[in-house]
Order: structure tokens, then C-alpha cells, then sequence
């Protein structure tokens, strides 16, 4: 989502917010849990690359 789509779903009606992103093709729930897994399929962290890094400039 960019700055403009979230500026513009607030002062707007619950109901017509919802609408207003789902009809930008953004996945909204009132559960966060029903969006865990898709989340965790597309999302991943990389831990302890920096001193990989360091030590290959040895």
C-alpha cells in the first residue's frame, strides 16, 4: 500500500474503507491469525549476515 491509499481510508466509514482497499486487491481480516500463514509464506528475516560480511574483507 502506498501513503496515498492509507491516507485515504481514514475519516472514511469502517465499511467503506474495506471496500475501498479490497477493491485495491488488499487481503483485509478482523482476524490477524487468518493472515499469519499467507504472511509467513512471503516473508522471511536474515539474521547474522553482517559479520559474514566483515570477515570476507580480511
Amino acid at each position: 500500500m502506498n501513503p496515498e491509499d492509507i491516507k485515504a481510508v481514514f475519516g472514511m466509514q469502517p465499511e467503506a474503507a474495506v471496500a475501498y482497499l479490497r477493491q485495491k486487491g488488499v487481503a483485509v481480516s478482523w482476524d490477524w491469525q487468518d493472515m499469519l500463514d499467507d504472511a509467513h509464506a512471503t516473508a522471511f528475516t536474515v539474521a547474522k549476515t553482517a559479520g559474514m560480511d566483515w570477515q570476507r574483507h580480511i
